[in-house]
């Protein structure tokens, strides 16, 4: 699902989040996407970074006032939102299958 304007799930989450955070870095902001912060560079960031919607300083991520006005368009998130359009990862030695034998 995509914006008219081409705005991907993972990249509102990530406007709003830096929008309520004021500022975050890219481990933060990949937590909270739950995706690793190499995705979250090449992925999510950069059409947000061309489209001058973020700024990434010395103190970490934050929104520039077009990004600020971008996340104010928005509408209302939904409750519960957890999807992304990004690969999951999942954390070393964890399986997706059930305990088998047990």
């Amino acid at each position: 699902e995509i914006t008219q304007d081409g705005l991907t799930k993972a990249e509102i989450r990530y406007l709003r989040f830096l929008h309520e955070e004021g500022r975050a870095s890219i481990e933060t902001v990949a937590a909270m996407l739950g995706v690793d912060p190499e995705y979250v560079r090449t992925q999510v960031e950069q059409p947000l970074f061309y489209r001058k919607f973020v700024r990434i300083g010395v103190g970490g991520r934050s929104l520039t006032t077009a990004g600020t006005q971008r996340v104010q368009t928005l509408p209302a998130a939904d409750a519960g939102e957890v999807e992304t359009d990004a690969p999951v990862f999942e954390a070393a030695g964890s399986t997706a299958e059930g305990v088998a034998g047990e």
